[in-house]
């Protein structure tokens, strides 16, 4: 790929991973047989993911040094006790080093389906070739229906709180929140939004 200019890159987040793709006009159709290669026939080798957990564990462990971190883990495993969102750093140091490849290939054939994909191409392009070019890639990667109400946040009918004191420690850090509707009520979604929107464009210099 370096010899042709291409980049692909994968990355995620709690609700999606994405593949960042770049690439010149002359090696299109390479880079769309190697991206077809990535997303449908990866190897996902043991090497790879014991690489990738070292790397996870690691860095939770590099996390714990700052306390606003340990505020920050401990205040999400409040607000969304119940849900997938309270999977926090002190769960994935129990469950990652038990995680196999199976478990990472059967979730990867499980959640990658087609209808849940959003292609976003920017370039000087022939736009009907890479519609044929995607639909080609992503045909077989229909999958059973996925239970997205698993996701959904518990409801909190009491305020929850957690404190820890650091020995040593100087400064404070506090963590506030409420729970709403969130995307759920479209209406409210916008209204609290556009809030927030303001009240950053309100901020002071120098304010986070």
């Amino acid at each position: 790929m370096e010899e042709n200019g291409i980049q692909i890159e994968p990355a995620c987040s709690e609700d999606y991973f994405v593949v960042n793709v770049q690439t010149t006009t002359a090696q299109i159709d390479l880079t769309l047989e190697i991206l077809d290669e990535v997303l449908n026939n990866s190897t996902m080798d043991d090497y790879e993911i014991e690489k990738k957990r070292s790397e996870i564990l690691n860095k939770i462990r590099q996390q714990r040094d700052i306390p606003m971190n340990i505020a920050l883990e401990e205040f999400k495993t409040k607000i969304f006790e119940n849900s997938v969102y309270s999977h926090t750093n002190k769960v994935l140091e129990k469950t990652l080093p038990t995680v196999t490849r199976e478990n990472v290939v059967n979730y990867y054939n499980k959640i990658f389906d087609s209808k849940n994909v959003i292609v976003s191409v920017n370039g000087n392009v022939d736009t009907d070739k890479l519609i044929n070019a995607f639909g080609s890639i992503l045909s077989d990667r229909k999958q059973p229906v996925f239970e997205y109400s698993r996701y959904r946040v518990t409801k909190l009918n009491n305020p929850k709180t957690y404190q820890k004191d650091i020995v040593d420690l100087k400064t404070a850090w506090l963590f506030l929140g409420w729970q709403t509707d969130g995307i759920y009520d479209k209406k409210d979604f916008v209204t609290l939004m556009g809030s927030i929107l303001r009240l950053k464009n309100m901020q002071m210099p120098g304010q986070i």
